[in-house]
């Protein structure tokens, strides 16, 4: 019988600096060692599509891409991509509100803006909100000043309030660990596609943050790592989870060696 584990990426696999904090030729022994006793590795990310496919690339998982919060599904075996009738976010318009809020508005791969800072310290004449090109359904916004040389968050309570008011279908949030807003569907979650995907196999999930916990509904296990918030650690207690000893990718190690042992 196929096992399927299903692993969120940041704060899990990768630190908030987007760092392996581990050896990785380490953890890649690991994968291998579980994919060869018949586990499929999937990925269940809220980023984009080809953000993540950088990363399963990086540790060679062979299961499939659960994208932008649940809403987007892709089998690189097959080339499959599924959206399961979520609409496109409109950029244009999220570009004409930045703008007119009198903001500056650039579209970019934001990763960078978490790993180099100061590399965009040239682009801030004025506060700038750097929004995720590469993303189809969701939107990421990072707003970012310049504050005596420096680079730091710009006014992350307004533009959640500016997008709120703008996209009412939508569920406008602030995550302070990236100091940064996220628009999302209603009703986009990331357990909401695991079942069909589970079927009769074995399952297990590993996340950090509380949308996770919608993945631990629906998997047979779970866990998260050390650096979980308290709400997500209580719910992996009471699932009878494992709440491992180290943190990000260390943790999810610790998880994939228990998950070899208890299936």
């Amino acid at each position: 019988m196929t096992t399927q584990i299903f692993f969120d990426i940041d704060g899990c696999l990768i630190t908030p600096r987007y760092e392996y904090n581990m050896n990785i030729e380490l953890f890649k022994n690991a994968i291998d060692n579980i994919k060869s006793k018949n586990f499929v590795l999937n990925l269940n990310s809220n980023r984009s599509l080809e953000t993540i496919m950088k990363i399963r690339k990086d540790l060679d998982f062979n299961g499939v891409v659960i994208y932008e919060n649940g809403i987007g599904i892709y089998n690189p075996k097959t080339e499959e991509k599924k959206s399961y009738g979520f609409t496109q976010i409109n950029k244009d318009k999220i570009q004409k509100i930045i703008n007119l809020n009198n903001y500056n508005c650039n579209f970019i791969s934001t990763d960078k803006i978490i790993k180099y800072p100061e590399s965009f310290a040239k682009q801030l004449s004025k506060e700038t909100i750097f929004c995720e090109q590469s993303r189809e359904y969701t939107m990421t916004l990072y707003p970012r000043k310049l504050e005596e040389g420096v680079v730091i968050a710009g006014d992350l309570i307004n533009i959640k309030n500016i997008m709120q008011e703008n996209f009412p279908q939508y569920e406008c949030s602030i995550n302070y660990k990236y100091n940064n807003v996220l628009i999302i569907p209603l009703g986009a979650k990331k357990g909401s596609n695991l079942a069909n995907l589970i079927l009769n196999n074995n399952s297990a999930s590993f996340g950090d943050e509380i949308a996770d916990i919608s993945m631990f509904e629906i998997t047979q296990y779970c866990g998260c790592p050390l650096n979980a918030y308290e709400d997500v650690k209580k719910d992996v207690i009471k699932r009878n989870g494992m709440i491992t000893n180290q943190k990000y990718t260390a943790g999810a190690f610790e998880f994939i060696k228990r998950i070899g042992e208890l299936i």
